[in-house]
């Protein structure tokens, strides 16, 4: 991605401009039906990472023993694979090549912290990167020299540093709730007998 900036600024001789869309995004530069078009193709994509999270979970385990029940692993990767591709390439246009993949991930990393129950964490996930979006909208509205992309990627970045916190504060207090069994020892002298 750095290579692929520094190499579309460089060697334009056109329309600045557009560059820098493609890197950067211009969600509030996008048309109506451009909207309605991304919102259409989102729907589909939601409609089959939901129709393929139990059987991707499942090979993403353990994929022998899911080949070994039915489930189609040898299909699932490219299917999800072109699933994140499709939400990338329509993702960019809004939030920019450059920092769309931290926003894929931070929420993603965020819900990984806060729970482990799969389901959940896909769950959170989502609604982590809806808030950080509509946050950084709100603060990039309310702030126009602010880059809405950049605004976005801060409040994701933010939900992380958060869960990491979060998760570092539960551990250690978990650690002090548990007794240390390493620092029991043993009775030297055994209970007599009868």
């Amino acid at each position: 991605m750095f290579f692929l900036a520094i190499y579309t600024t460089h060697t334009s001789t056109g329309n600045g401009a557009a560059n820098v869309n493609v890197l950067f995004g211009s969600i509030f530069g996008i048309s109506p039906r451009a909207a309605a078009t991304a919102a259409v193709i989102a729907a589909v994509l939601i409609a089959v990472l939901l129709a393929i999270a139990r059987p991707l979970l499942f090979a993403s385990l353990d994929p022998a023993v899911a080949a070994a029940r039915g489930v189609p692993v040898r299909v699932l990767g490219p299917v999800f694979l072109a699933v994140v591709g499709a939400t990338a390439a329509e993702a960019s246009q809004a939030i920019g090549a450059l920092l769309l993949f931290g926003l894929l991930a931070a929420p993603a990393a965020a819900a990984q912290r806060l729970t482990d129950r799969p389901w959940r964490a896909l769950a959170l996930s989502g609604l982590l990167a809806v808030i950080a979006m509509w946050a950084g909208l709100c603060l990039a509205y309310t702030a126009p020299k602010l880059p809405a992309s950049f605004a976005n990627m801060t409040f994701a970045a933010g939900e992380y540093a958060l869960a990491a916190l979060y998760s570092a504060g539960s551990r250690r207090r978990a650690e002090r709730r548990t007794p240390d069994r390493s620092s029991a020892e043993p009775s030297a002298d055994p209970l007599p007998v009868g």
